[in-house]
């Protein structure tokens, strides 16, 4: 009778594990929000599902932004304005050697880093304004990044979680909930 009894550790164990092993799977790839009595459940959507539409959110507004900011030369906030002002503000420091000529009157130095400063912000002003953008549109960038985002899918990433990480994770909980069980039960029949 006790025999019996013991056998249920290794039952209790395994499921145990296996419902751990469901819950991680249940965690990382729920396709929806769940709510009990108007509370929402945290975790849902799974991890995995809100994560990955995140951060191919974010790559199309980076782009975006970077194509509005690239198509605006005028606009004087935003990243690109900024790096061509610190690519001017740096040229002008490395032309400061023109300070030390003596012969060279100061409105003529002036005018000398001004001129040198911005060229330099006309270029990077050029490959960041005309010429990334255009090599965006030559390689179809935002097309690429659909197909991405296409051939990505959550189906596609739980397939091979399941091949690969979910099918040996329940194997190995089965083995570790029967290992424990059998140790349990073991030690019940000790004490008992």
């Amino acid at each position: 009778m006790h025999f019996l009894l013991s056998l249920i550790f290794v039952a209790v164990n395994i499921a145990l594990l296996l419902f751990l092993a469901y819950m991680v799977k249940w965690v990382l790839f729920n396709p929806k929000s769940k709510r009990i009595l108007g509370c929402h459940i945290p975790l849902t959507p799974g991890l995995i599902v809100r994560k990955r539409d995140q951060i191919f959110a974010k790559i199309y507004d980076a782009l975006q932004d970077y194509l509005e900011q690239a198509e605006n030369p005028r606009l004087y906030k935003g990243y690109l304005y900024e790096w061509e002002e610190q690519v001017r503000l740096s040229v002008l420091n490395q032309v400061s050697f023109i300070d030390h000529l003596i012969l060279l009157p100061a409105s003529l130095k002036l005018k000398i880093k001004n001129i040198v400063a911005n060229s330099a912000k006309r270029s990077v002003s050029f490959i960041l304004r005309k010429t990334i953008p255009q090599l965006l549109e030559k390689f179809q960038v935002e097309h690429k990044l659909e197909q991405l985002d296409a051939k990505i899918s959550n189906e596609v990433i739980y397939g091979y979680f399941r091949q690969y990480i979910y099918k040996p994770l329940l194997i190995a909980a089965s083995i570790a909930g029967l290992i424990i069980g059998i140790i349990n039960m073991v030690l019940y029949l000790i004490l008992v």
